[in-house]
Formats: C-alpha cells, sequence, structure tokens
C-alpha cells in the first residue's frame, strides 16, 4: 500500500474503477455512520485511564498506550477497507481535506485496520490529521484554547504508531504545537481578563514539547537523506524553527538563535538550494535562504535596538555571525561561498583580538569602563550598518514586506519620516489604481512554512500601525483615508487575512482618530482625492447595520463630513472637479509645448504666421515697429477674433491672461505709452 507522501501511482486503477464504474459500491449505512460517531468522539474527548497505574507507570504512559486503542470493528469486508484507504490517499493527494476526512475515518473505524500493518495505519492518521489541523488554524482564538488538544490528537495517535526513525510526523506534530503555541501567545497577551500565569503555563508546556520534537528531528533527519530528499528540508527547517524558539518567553538566547539561523542556512546550501539575483513575485522559487537572511538581521537589529545594557560578549558574537553571513548565497549568488569555510567562533576569536589589540595592559578602573563603552558603540554602529545593508539587499532581491518595515524603523530612528512613509505606503501597501484597495498590493508568501497561521494579519496590522503615525507626523490625510477605505471594505466582505475580525474594532478607532486629527489641524489636506474618497467612504456606509466596527466607522466618518459641511457640499466640490477642463498646452516655437495654468480652453493652436497669434522665435528687429508697437498691434487683431469659451468659464477670454502680462510688460518698458495701453485694455474689457 501506498503511504500518505508516497508520490507514486499506486491504487489508482482501484480508484478510477470505483469513482467510474462502480461508484455504488461505497455504500455507508447506519452502523458504519455510528462506528464513525463512536471514533470522532473518542478523538474529541481522549482516552481515559481507566483503573489504578502499575507499579513503576505513569499516568502519561497509560494515556499513550491507550492513544493505540482507538473504537474501530464492525463485519466490513476487508476489500472496503482498501478501497476506503485508498479513496482517502486519492482526495489527500488533491488537497480536498473534507473528502479525505471522511474516508480516512471510515477507514480507521473499519474492522481490518490493524491488519494492515502499523505503517498503513500511520498514514490514515496522518491524512486525518491533515484536514483536522487546517480546521483548526481557521478557528478563532477563543475556540483554539478549548479545541487545540481535539484537533492535534491524530497526529499524536500517529507519532505512537510511527517508528522512532521517522522525522516526518515528529515534523509535523512539532510544527503544529509551534504555530499554536505563537496564536495563544498573542491572544492572552491581547486578553487582559485572561489569568496571565494559566496562559503563560500553557505556551510554555507547548514551546517545550515542539523544542523536543525539533531536536528529535535534527536526531533521525541525517539517517533519512539518503532515502528521503524531503529530509533536507526537516533539517533546515528544525533549525529554523528552533532559532525562533530561543527569542521566546522570558529569557530570550540570542546567541543561541542567530546559531540556529546559521545552521539553517547551512543546511540549505547543503541541500542544494539555488540563489536566485531577483526571485518571482508569482512562484518564489528559493524564497527559504532570502527568509533566513532576514531572520538572522531581524535578530540581531531587534537585539542592538531594545537591549538596554547590551552585552559586549554577546554583541562580539553577532558581529562575528555578521561577518559569517556576508558569504551567505543570497549576498552574492553567483559566486557564492561555503558559509561553513570559517566557523563564527574563529571569527569572534579575531575580533576580541583586534579589540583587545588597542587596550593598554594596565588599565584603571574609570578608563577600563570608558574604553568598553567605546568599544559597544562601536560594535553597535558596526551591527546596525550591517542590518541596514542586509535588508536593502533583501528587498533587492524579493520585495520582502517585512524588511521593508525594518527599513522604515531605521528611518524613523534617522529622523526620515517621508522615506519612512514611503516604504509603508509605496511598497508594503502600493496601489496600481487609486480606487483599488491598499492591501491588494501586499506580496504574501506562498510558502506555508514562512507565512504561517496569522502571521500575515499580525504583521499587516504592525505596518499599519506605524503607517498611520508617520502620516499623523507629516499631515497626510489621504494615506489615512485609503486605510479607512481599506479596513471598510475588508469588513463589508468579512476578511481576515489582513486585519483579524476580533481587531476590527481597535484599528478602526485608531485610524479614525488619525484622520479627523490631521484634517481638524491642516484643512488644507482636504485635497481633491481626499474629498473624493470621502465622498465614497461615506456613501458605501450609508447601509450597513449589523456589524458594529462598520457602525462605529460610519458614524466617525459622518462627523468629519459634517465638520467640512455636510455631504452635499463635499460631493459638490466633488463634481466640481469633475467639471473643470483640461489644461491646453501652448506651442512654442521650438516645438515643443508649454502647460497655462488655471485650464484655459482657446482658440485651437494656429501657425507660427498667424497673425492673431504673437510670435516668439520671430526677432523683433525685422519689423518696423518698436516691441510694444508690436505687441499693441498684435492685441488689436486679436481682439477682433470671435470667443470659444463657455460662459461659464471662471475666464472670459483664453488670451486674458497673457494680454495682460504683455500690457504690463509694455507700460514698463515704456512710459510714453501708457494712454494706448490703458486704452487698449479698457477696450479688451468691455469686448
Amino acid at each position: 500500500f501506498p503511504e500518505f507522501d508516497d508520490k507514486g501511482v499506486g491504487g489508482m486503477d482501484l480508484v478510477d474503477l470505483i469513482n467510474n464504474r462502480c461508484p455504488s459500491f461505497v455504500c455507508i449505512g447506519e452502523r458504519r455512520e455510528r462506528r464513525v460517531n463512536e471514533l470522532r468522539e473518542w478523538i474529541k474527548r481522549g482516552p481515559v485511564c481507566k483503573g489504578d497505574l502499575k507499579e513503576g507507570e505513569t499516568r502519561e504512559g497509560n494515556i499513550k498506550c491507550l492513544l493505540l486503542e482507538w473504537p474501530h470493528g464492525g463485519m466490513d469486508s476487508r476489500l472496503e477497507s482498501i478501497v476506503f484507504y485508498l479513496l482517502a490517499l486519492h482526495y489527500h493527494r488533491q488537497s480536498k481535506q473534507l473528502e479525505a476526512r471522511q474516508f480516512a475515518e471510515y477507514f480507521l473505524s473499519s474492522n481490518h485496520v490493524k491488519s494492515f500493518g502499523e505503517e498503513v495505519a500511520k498514514s490514515a492518521w496522518v491524512i486525518l490529521s491533515y484536514a483536522t489541523i487546517e480546521r483548526m488554524f481557521k478557528l478563532y482564538d477563543d475556540d483554539l484554547v478549548v479545541e487545540m488538544d481535539e484537533h492535534i490528537r491524530p497526529l499524536r495517535v500517529a507519532l505512537e504508531i510511527s517508528s522512532k526513525s521517522d522525522a516526518t510526523v515528529h515534523f509535523l506534530l512539532a510544527q503544529s504545537l509551534y504555530q499554536s503555541s505563537t496564536r495563544l501567545a498573542r491572544y492572552f497577551g491581547r486578553m487582559g481578563s485572561f489569568d496571565g500565569r494559566q496562559g503563560d503555563s500553557i505556551v510554555c508546556t507547548l514551546r517545550k514539547e515542539c523544542t523536543a520534537l525539533f531536536e528529535k528531528v535534527l536526531e533521525v533527519a541525517p539517517s533519512m537523506q539518503e532515502s528521503n530528499q524531503s529530509a533536507w528540508d526537516f533539517q533546515w527547517l528544525a533549525y529554523f524553527f528552533l532559532a525562533k524558539l530561543h527569542l521566546k518567553g522570558d529569557n530570550p538566547d540570542v546567541v543561541k538563535a542567530v546559531d540556529g539561523f546559521f545552521e539553517a542556512a547551512c543546511a540549505l546550501q547543503m541541500g542544494g538550494t539555488a540563489y536566485l539575483q531577483k526571485i518571482s513575485v508569482k512562484n518564489q522559487k528559493n524564497l527559504e535562504p532570502v527568509e533566513v537572511h532576514y531572520q538572522m538581521y531581524s535578530t540581531v537589529w531587534k537585539y542592538i535596538t531594545r537591549t538596554v545594557r547590551p552585552s559586549f560578549s554577546v554583541l562580539v558574537r553577532l558581529r562575528s555571525y555578521t561577518d559569517a553571513f556576508s558569504r551567505h548565497g543570497v549576498v552574492k549568488p553567483s559566486a557564492a561561498m561555503d558559509l561553513y569555510e570559517l566557523e563564527p567562533i574563529i571569527s569572534e576569536t579575531m575580533h576580541n583580538i583586534s579589540f583587545n589589540a588597542g587596550r593598554s595592559a594596565i588599565e584603571e578602573d574609570e578608563e577600563f569602563v570608558l574604553n568598553n563603552i567605546l568599544d559597544k558603540v562601536e560594535l553597535i554602529e558596526e551591527l546596525k550598518s550591517a542590518c541596514k545593508e542586509a535588508f536593502k539587499l533583501i528587498v533587492d532581491r524579493f520585495p520582502h514586506r517585512k524588511a521593508y518595515h525594518r527599513l522604515a524603523e531605521m528611518a524613523v530612528r534617522e529622523g526620515d519620516l517621508l522615506s519612512a512613509h514611503t516604504f509603508i505606503f509605496k511598497k508594503i501597501f502600493p496601489r496600481k489604481k487609486k480606487e483599488d484597495s491598499i492591501f491588494e498590493g501586499v506580496v504574501e508568501f506562498s510558502s506555508s512554512d514562512i507565512d504561517r497561521s496569522d502571521s500575515l494579519s499580525y504583521h499587516v496590522t504592525r505596518s499599519l500601525l506605524l503607517g498611520l503615525s508617520l502620516s499623523v507626523k507629516i499631515a497626510d490625510a489621504a494615506s489615512i483615508t485609503a486605510v479607512c477605505t481599506a479596513l471598510a471594505k475588508t469588513m463589508m466582505d468579512e476578511e481576515e487575512s489582513y486585519v483579524l475580525k476580533s481587531e476590527y474594532m481597535w484599528m478602526v478607532r485608531v485610524a479614525t482618530r488619525a484622520l479627523s486629527l490631521v484634517l481638524s489641524s491642516h484643512p488644507l489636506q482636504w485635497n481633491k482625492s481626499v474629498k473624493c474618497e470621502m465622498a465614497a467612504l461615506h456613501k458605501s456606509l450609508l447601509d450597513v447595520s449589523e456589524s458594529l466596527p462598520l457602525v462605529y466607522l460610519r458614524g466617525e466618518v459622518k462627523k468629519i463630513v459634517e465638520r467640512k459641511g455636510g455631504l452635499a457640499r463635499l460631493e459638490g466640490e466633488v463634481a466640481s472637479f469633475d467639471r473643470k477642463p483640461g489644461q491646453q498646452r501652448k506651442r512654442k516655437g521650438d516645438g515643443s509645448r508649454d502647460k497655462l495654468p488655471g485650464g484655459l480652453l482657446g482658440e485651437p493652436a494656429a501657425k507660427m504666421n498667424s497673425p492673431s497669434v504673437i510670435p516668439q522665435s520671430v526677432s523683433t528687429q525685422s519689423s518696423g515697429h518698436s516691441p510694444q508697437q508690436e505687441t499693441l498691434l498684435n492685441m488689436n487683431r486679436g481682439l477682433h477674433s470671435p470667443m470659444r469659451v463657455p460662459s461659464s468659464s471662471p475666464i472670459a477670454d483664453p488670451n486674458r491672461l497673457l494680454l495682460q502680462m504683455l500690457l504690463q510688460q509694455a507700460a514698463t518698458q515704456s512710459p510714453s505709452h501708457n494712454t494706448n495701453a490703458n486704452a487698449f485694455a479698457n477696450l479688451f474689457s468691455k469686448k
């Protein structure tokens, strides 16, 4: 029998036969439904420890043994069990998890489930666990706290069945526990009413278990590499997640974390990963080394910016790892060096020798402290520079939204608010068209290993908050209005990919307060784009009644619009923008054109020798008149031309502005012509 991760086509002939010729063969009766319900109830509540424990037996060990005694039985034929298993495998390969779960439950509740061997039973439980875990990550955080054990139990049963040399099930369970612990840690942090000690205990227990499982994966994975190429993925991912686990909890170990990212980068290189100059947003092939590169430098950046008193020895260790990552294939794809050619410990020793060589053999206490501080400052500046160059390199390889966020943070620290604002709203939330939502341009990671459950919404919310803060500081109402519009559309569609439903109200309050503050403090921000978008947003929110965040957003938008004069006035101003004529370009003598302000609509462009147009390229010496006389003669000819501008235009004659400029110039250059100039000006006004 093919296992769940077998890429072959075993059993496909039987599947085709059942689906195309004998669909009535799969007939589910009441007895089988009862057995399936019993299995589901057992998975939900878990095994129950019965009786007293034997000598030397623990409750945990007893429960592990009881995991192998799930309810099954009946009068099924062996052929039916075979068909159920192969149909479950077939739908699992097609990622149809609902159908795969159904037939996996039929197989596991059948009478012959244990007669096919442990590997087949393990595969059936893993197929069932894929479906339950997919459903688990769609749960709300409130439900996840209660139902997590139920959804992970199929993996625990598969782990008890599998051999100790199988890294696959260990990795699947460890990864599920890691994602669950991350979500619950954020959930408990937001819930002030929840018992903090109980939440910390739950998260800490999950992290300890998944740490032990990842270490087991690293122990088993090397023996699987010859027979299973995916073992390389297990190895680098195990190092990757262990490194992130070292940063969790009350006592994070930054040195172990960067060492884990270094080992992950080495495992990717040994697995034959290609390093590309540019990574396509669509297929995102070979993005994993770029993510490891980002995580390494992000860890360094957070340590040097968030630690009040950084340790000198830790700074030296971090500097040695940044030296090692300067040889990473992400930096120079065409000439990638082996990361493990020079161990970071050697680089660390060299840095220590370098710093110690610049010190005196005998230092007083004050001198020692001063030199130590100066060395720390030098190291921190070097690390900051290395992080900035690394993040720039990462966004050059791929539009990495988290790297753009770090660059925005750096720009804020440097006082360059405009650059930080550009990183947020031009790089993380770009808009191709004005009517597009800012969320449509967010680059998502296609790899589920990189972009885990609720990771996207967490980082999008973080960038939105920074963007709103920057928009308030630089008084950019257009960006805040775009955020409000995107939030309204997200809430109407009940989309939770970018902002979680539990954070709708909070984000709406922050965005509307920012918008009200900017528009009240800077009335000039009521420009054309803001007026148009506010009018459209107000209209779209008129009919909302059920969603509390949308009702709140409608009320705040209504208050802002009423302070401007009401919706009718706002729509009138928007309509006046639409009625404004387009700008006319004035032909120059060299064939180029200049824009005339005010949206003038005059006569069509005439040839250069037309008597009604004043030529600019012809020398005034060619005629017998002075420049002032030539100007007045041309004005006199132009006054007899018919009007072509509608009476509603703000400028009655398209040449009024040009003529007034020429009149002022003539009056300034020759006082003797003032009388004639005033006469022509009065005649022009009457016309």
